[in-house]
Parts: structure tokens; sequence; C-alpha cells
């Protein structure tokens, strides 16, 4: 949900002259953030019922491969429960979650794909930049599922991408607020969405980084502790 509102949030704004130039990209915005939180919220709701209807034994907070336990009730449920349209059930379910994957890729390939013509001063097209991006990415992936029961995914799932991803929002509100600066960041805004924002954004922009930082810190020495 972070990577996704966060993604989200900063390219819908930041691309609103290209993508949103009839519409007001501040609203678009949390707009975007504001369905991704109630769609997380309605996904666990929609799996501890699908858990419940088959009567798992295995705890929820535990499963046995967590990174497919999604897919493996969806299946379940579908096929167990659904009677002769369980398989077609399942396919609409598989399909959903993997729309769901290219929308949450879009957002960043967006501006990979924007960036890399421009860079290279036109010598590569759009379609040449997503081939690369798709590509590298694929034979990046691969390896990952390659170890027994996706441990390398599991390690990457729970001790590596969540702390890289508020470690990139931590530099880029550094980079922005601190270092950029919040007046010029304040001035490309009313330019970007036609009106003035409140001046409790240039608070936010502010203490963001050490909110992060600082329960980022309180959470690593939690672990610890527990561990």
């Amino acid at each position: 949900m972070f990577l996704s509102t966060h993604l989200g949030f900063g390219n819908i704004v930041t691309c609103a002259g290209g993508l949103y130039p009839k519409s007001n990209a501040f609203r678009t915005a949390v707009l975007y953030v504001l369905l991704n939180l109630v769609h997380g919220l309605l996904a666990v709701v929609v799996v501890f019922l699908w858990a419940g209807q088959l009567h798992l034994e295995q705890p929820l907070d535990n499963p046995l491969l967590p990174e497919v336990f999604v897919l493996t009730a969806a299946y379940n449920v579908a096929v167990f429960c659904m009677g002769a349209l369980g398989q077609l059930w399942a396919a609409l379910a598989f399909l959903a979650l993997l729309c769901a994957g290219f929308a949450s890729m879009i957002t960043v390939l967006y501006t990979l794909i924007v960036a890399f013509p421009l860079e290279n001063s036109g010598k590569w097209q759009w379609w040449h930049a997503s081939g690369f991006i798709c590509i590298t990415g694929f034979l990046l992936g691969v390896p990952c599922w390659i170890p027994e029961y996706l441990q390398l995914v599991h390690v990457l799932d729970h001790y590596v991408v969540g702390r890289m991803v508020i470690a990139s929002t931590i530099l880029e509100l550094i980079g922005f607020a601190w270092i950029y600066g919040c007046g010029a960041l304040y001035t490309d805004f009313e330019f970007v969405l036609g009106q003035k924002l409140t001046s409790v954004w240039k608070v936010v922009w502010i203490i963001s980084p050490v909110v992060l930082t600082v329960s980022r810190t309180h959470g690593l020495r939690l672990a610890l502790l527990v561990w």
C-alpha cells in the first residue's frame, strides 16, 4: 500500500501537465491514495472471508508460503465453493491479481519510459525503453523464484522491499523539501495545480522525513528486541 500510494501520488502530480491537463491533479492524487486504502482494506476482509469459508486449520498469520497464500485461497474457494463455474472464477481472480500488478508497475514504468529518451537525446524511443525495462525486470525476477519454498522472495518481501521504499521516500523528501526548498516546491505545485496550497503542506514536507526516520528506527529496534 505504501509503495503504490507514494509512487502514484508523486507521479500524478509531477506529470499533471501531460497526463491530466484538464483536471485537478491534486484531487486525483488524493482520490488515488484513498482508493488504494479502501481496496487494501477490502482485500484483507475478502481473504479472511475466504479463509473462514474454507475452515482453514492453519493460522492466517503464519501460513506455510505467505507469498502465495492469497492465490491458494482464491483457487480453493473457487474450486470447492462455487460449483461448476469454479475454474472460471479462479481464472478471473488470477486475472484480477495480474491486472493489479500491471497497474502498480505502470506508475513506475511511466517515469522511466519518459526519462530514458530524454537522457539519450531521443536515440531511444519509448518502446525501446519499455522493452529494455521489461526484459531486465524479467531476467532479474526469474532467479528470485528458483530457490525452494520461495526463500529469496520471502527475504525480499519481509526484510528488503519495505525498508527500501521508506528509505527512498525519506531521501526524496529530503531532496525536495530540504535541498530544493519548500518555497520553490510550493511555487511549483501552485503552477501545476493553478491554485495555492495551504501552508500546512510546507510543515508536512519538512517534518515527514524526521517522522519516517524515527518510526523506522523505532521499528528496527523493536524487531531486534523481539529477535
